[in-house]
């Protein structure tokens, strides 16, 4: 899916009015849809929330430090990327805001076209995250709609195990087997192992990244939930 499908909301916040209708104008002049907020609160407690892909934040606002609304952000688990603009003074806030995630950091004074620059490559980025998420979201939908003896026949196909290595593992035959696998790919819609190979292996990564989406992605009871991954042959 492309980035199209997609909400291309830039919210700006800064306690500023004045920085942040300029903002709002010039990001506007560049093509974008966009929201300025003259306060973090203003921010959460408006839909845009939801909606927006890249936010550009002072990170020196004073109502609520601009920190404190990313750590916000996180708990809400919202996908926006965020861009903040630093005074020259903010080295420490900078570099704590680096290491909790933030896609960019931009000094004053403003670069115009770096600004622009960065707020395209944030949404791509987010664009890039949210396929992925509907990748992933897909796949939980149908892995589903599987039986337990299906989900543990992929399990073991997915990770390079024969037919008959899989019979012996779970002591039915071979035949058996092949069915459950068949049943299952189709199921899955992959039409090759090497598809079947590449869900297990993105979502393992995902998981052991310590992925948030898993519960909302996977069932509980689907045995996908939550947690790393085990191998199937434990």
């Amino acid at each position: 899916m492309g980035a199209g499908s997609f909400v291309q909301e830039v919210c700006v916040v800064d306690d500023d009015r004045q920085v942040a209708d300029f903002l709002d104008a010039l990001l506007t002049n560049a093509g974008f849809t966009v929201r300025a907020f003259g306060s973090a609160r203003d921010f959460l407690n408006s839909p845009s929330l939801s909606l927006c892909a890249c936010l550009v934040v002072n990170l020196t606002l004073r109502e609520m430090p601009a920190l404190e609304l990313q750590l916000t952000l996180q708990r809400y688990d919202a996908p926006c990327r965020i861009v903040f603009i630093s005074d020259p003074e903010s080295v420490r806030d900078s570099v704590r805001a680096m290491k909790l995630g933030a896609f960019n950091i931009l000094a004053r004074p403003i670069d115009v076209e770096q600004l622009i620059h960065t707020v395209r490559a944030a949404l791509a980025d987010h664009f890039s995250g949210q396929s992925r998420y509907q990748e992933l979201s897909a796949f939980g939908r149908r892995w589903a709609t599987l039986t337990s003896r299906e989900q543990q026949v992929f399990k073991f196909v997915a990770t390079g195990w024969s037919n008959k290595q899989v019979a012996a593992a779970l002591c039915i035959t071979d035949r058996t087997v092949k069915g459950h696998r068949r049943n299952a790919m189709e199921k899955m819609k992959a039409r090759r192992i090497t598809d079947a190979v590449r869900m297990w292996q993105d979502l393992s990564r995902h998981e052991q990244a310590g992925g948030r989406m898993s519960q909302s992605l996977f069932p509980r009871g689907s045995g996908l939930e939550g947690g790393t991954l085990e191998s199937p042959y434990r």
